[in-house]
């Protein structure tokens, strides 16, 4: 059967072959970047963006709970919690710079004399940090925000590197690159066997939860279907009782399941025990490990990667546009 949207498949493809290298480059950018010796000393950071743009922060926010030496949020809303104020790092991330949430969370954080930094490819958002002086991330434009993950991420790991705030060095990032590359056979593989499924994600919440976040929003995206998404071991005090009704639901559903080699013996009996239980009920049952060596970063990454291309694959094999979000335009242009 040919493909219904083949130019717009030909543009998503060649979006998503730029991942390795947006690694690379988005560290080097975020490495020429200079903070103010005030910004180092922050006592908190905020993390500032919605949607594609935000993702970046996700996957860092996890990669910093463990390593860390000041308290952070990421606020995926309007506005700044109360607690912001002159000590707080704001990081406002917005790929167009032109985001009314993130614009808006600029005007309070300028009102509360934070210290901003900007992550953006252009727009308002990059113009007002010229105007303010205001140290920029300035990444490339020209794509939809979310296939600019790699950018988003890497360029400030390297911000965030600078201050301490987080373990990555260059040598990371190039580790980080190679895991990236392109595996569409096996992305093939993963989209035909999710095709016409309800598909459910699991994974370890302390190393996984964002790569659960990013399949389900770019399953939504970019091949217009929903999926279901929640951490272990927290499933296993709630969710793990529902795969019995309706009654034909187990048997329409996929489960993709992340799994890491450094699994305490206890998280990994019960996770295999979970897996049994939901592969009995007669679902099918899919196990995804993460690369045996790296940072947690890194072996996120691998895995996010791959879940970008299986989102392409069954957009193809769904005859869905993997670009067009006509239904996200119509929301935005509401209000």
């Amino acid at each position: 059967m040919p493909e219904r949207f083949p130019a717009e498949n030909r543009k998503m493809a060649d979006y998503l072959r730029t991942l390795p290298g947006q690694v690379l480059q988005g560290y080097a950018i975020g490495a020429a970047v200079k903070l103010p010796p005030h910004y180092l000393e922050a006592s908190q950071i905020l993390f500032c963006g919605v949607g594609g743009s935000a993702i970046g922060m996700d996957i860092l926010a996890q990669a910093m709970k463990n390593f860390c030496r000041v308290p952070f949020q990421v606020h995926r809303g309007e506005g700044l919690p109360r607690w912001a104020g002159p000590r707080t790092l704001v990081v406002l991330t917005s790929y167009s710079g032109d985001t009314a949430e993130t614009l808006h969370a600029l005007e309070e954080a300028l009102g509360r004399k934070s210290r901003i930094l900007c992550v953006t490819s252009g727009g308002r958002l990059q113009k007002l940090a010229e105007q303010k002086k205001l140290p920029c991330v300035r990444i490339p434009e020209g794509m939809p925000p979310r296939t600019a993950v790699g950018y988003l991420t890497f360029a400030l790991a390297a911000v965030m590197a600078k201050g301490r705030w987080i373990q990555f060095s260059a040598r990371d990032a190039e580790r980080t690159q190679s895991s990236a590359a392109p595996v569409i056979a096996r992305a093939e593989a993963l989209a035909r066997q999710l095709k016409n499924k309800m598909v459910f994600l699991y994974g370890d919440g302390s190393l996984f939860e964002v790569t659960l976040k990013r399949w389900r929003a770019q399953l939504a995206e970019n091949a217009k279907t929903l999926c279901s998404a929640n951490v272990m071991p927290e499933m296993f005090h709630n969710e793990i009782e529902g795969w019995k009704n309706p009654g034909f639901l187990p048997a329409r559903s996929a489960v993709v399941c992340f799994r890491d080699s450094a699994e305490s013996p206890a998280y990994r009996k019960k996770t295999d025990l979970a897996l049994r239980l939901i592969k009995n009920s007669g679902a099918q049952v899919i196990t995804l490990r993460a690369p045996r060596e790296g940072l947690p970063l890194e072996k996120a990454f691998s895995l996010i990667a791959l879940g970008d291309w299986v989102s392409f694959e069954l957009a193809k094999l769904y005859g869905e546009d993997p670009v067009d979000i006509p239904v996200i335009r119509k929301i935005k242009t509401a209000g």
